[in-house]
């Protein structure tokens, strides 16, 4: 099968998620399925597990940081629709053939409530 595994951040950098992310990818890899990461920062983990960089994905990048401090003050502006459309149409090209989505954190954490909602779009 085609997976693919989405969060915020993949290793190297160093956190819990990311070291349970990397451990699934090269297990399910290892187990002969087609693996790829979708995230904001990383790295690839090998030539057989990819990562595609989505930089809208990433809770500090400036458009998520304002359109969030915009939803704190309960504003639910065109910011938003705006940042969810483009995160549709990232998210549709790069789980283009995928069979199964594995979106660690992404629809718990209060960190990107566009690419949640870009979720259900896809």
């Amino acid at each position: 099968m085609n997976i693919a595994i989405l969060h915020y951040s993949v290793p190297p950098l160093v956190g819990g998620v990311e070291s349970v992310i990397a451990h699934h990818a090269r297990l399910m890899s290892a187990d002969e399925h087609s693996m790829r990461l979708i995230a904001a920062r990383g790295e690839s983990l090998s030539a057989q597990i990819p990562l595609t960089v989505i930089s809208l994905a990433d809770s500090r990048h400036e458009r998520v940081g304002k359109m969030k401090a915009q939803l704190d003050r309960g504003e639910a502006t065109k910011d938003f629709e705006s940042l969810r459309y483009d995160l549709v149409d990232e998210l549709q090209t790069s789980l283009s053939g995928v069979d199964i989505l594995i979106a660690h954190n992404v629809c718990s954490l209060n960190k990107n409530l566009a690419l949640t909602a870009a979720l259900s779009f896809t």
